[in-house]
């Protein structure tokens, strides 16, 4: 077998592995981000599991946990079946490897026995001198140099050769432990995704009999948010206004507003640390059936007292109280407006100008359920978008 022909074929072993390599950390990445979120919702199950009136809120959190422990699952499965397919390439490699590393050898040694009988190795300037013409005494040197040069690069391809081996034996080691790490934490998310079935299951029942209060519950939520949303139409139809009789220069800065607003899609900081217990636009309710409800943005469960900031540089357009939403605030960034409900007190005014990042209030309890939910909603002028489209993922 000739040693080009090996090479080539081990440069081929290695692309894809690489290629693998880099999407199982992609993967270990949505896997730990996965963890994170897990911890945040074990937390919050904890802290609302304390007060009674949280039935309902404890439900939706247990909900999304067992979401993230599927999606965990299914991550961990990708991930053992990429470490599994790197595991036999790695193989392979360390087989082709090994073989090379014994032909390379056994020409090495017979580089030098050839070398040996030519009398090459002591005898080199013998044996140019002894040539019968300068021409011949020239090929000699010449043949010398390339035989030395040859000699060399077989030596150091040995030791190259057995280098990468002893690298690809160690990574092929780590590669197994962690596979093995991996089907241990399979079996035990698999033990608790069933304990946390059986915990929605009870927590279900323990709903099914409050159904009257819950209908009641939603119907003044679903009242609340009618208000809001009059309340959020009416300060964008006002503003709107202004804009249309402000002068040149505030339309331009309004409009590089609204075209800075734009460019951070999908980058826009989270305005606090939580969970998403429900989602942008229309859904079934989580307990009653044939429910559907609305909602204008999304919620997010958090702890309570939770900073809320202000996710891009803007200008306060109104802060109005509404009863089941408590105080809320809304901030104009060009034709965007991003509004943040169920805040405790608020200092902040019309015309206020905020900065990105500054905390903008708190996150006030529900009365009625004692749970800390905050409300998110981000508007084009009076059209509603899906906040986590533009949210960090």
């Amino acid at each position: 077998m000739s040693i080009k022909i090996s090479i080539q074929i081990i440069i081929f072993l290695f692309i894809l592995p690489m290629t693998k390599a880099q999407s199982i950390k992609k993967i270990e990445s949505e896997r730990k981000s996965i963890l994170k979120e897990i911890k945040k919702t074990r937390h919050l199950i904890k802290v609302t599991s304390k007060d009674k009136r949280n039935t309902l809120h404890q439900y939706e959190i247990l909900t999304k946990q067992i979401e993230n422990r599927k999606l965990l699952l299914s991550t961990i499965k990708k991930e053992i079946n990429y470490n599994t397919e790197l595991i036999d390439r790695s193989e392979n490699v360390i087989q082709s490897l090994t073989s090379d590393l014994t032909v390379l050898k056994e020409e090495y040694k017979t580089l030098l026995r050839k070398a040996y009988r030519d009398k090459l190795t002591n005898n080199s300037t013998v044996f140019i001198l002894s040539a019968s013409s300068f021409n011949e005494a020239y090929q000699r040197w010449y043949y010398i140099k390339q035989y030395n040069s040859y000699r060399s690069k077989q030596a150091n391809l040995i030791l190259k050769t057995q280098s990468q081996l002893e690298k690809n034996v160690k990574t092929l080691e780590e590669r197994k432990s962690h596979k093995v790490a991996l089907l241990e934490e399979q079996q035990s998310q698999i033990i608790t995704l069933e304990k946390n079935k059986k915990v929605k299951n009870k927590l279900y029942q323990n709903l099914k009999g409050k159904e009257v209060g819950l209908k009641k519950q939603l119907k003044e939520k679903q009242k609340a948010a009618r208000k809001l949303a009059r309340a959020l139409e009416s300060i964008i139809a006002n503003e709107m206004e202004e804009d249309e009789n402000s002068p040149k220069e505030s339309i331009i800065d309004i409009a590089n507003l609204t075209n800075a607003f734009n460019k951070k899609k999908r980058r826009l900081p989270w305005p606090v640390k939580g969970v998403v217990v429900g989602k942008f636009g229309k859904q079934a309710h989580p307990t009653l059936k044939n429910i559907i409800i609305q909602n204008n943005g999304i919620a997010i469960s958090t702890d309570p007292n939770a900073p809320v900031k202000a996710i891009f540089d803007g200008i306060v357009a109104g802060t109005p109280f509404i009863p089941g939403y408590r105080n809320t605030i809304m901030i104009k960034h060009g034709a965007y407006y991003s509004v943040y409900s169920n805040l405790e007190e608020v200092d902040l005014k019309k015309g206020d100008i905020v900065k990105k990042g500054k905390v903008i209030g708190r996150v006030g309890e529900n009365l009625i359920t004692g749970a800390s939910v905050f409300h998110f909603e981000i508007w084009r002028n009076k059209v509603r978008l899906n906040p986590q489209d533009w949210l960090k993922k």
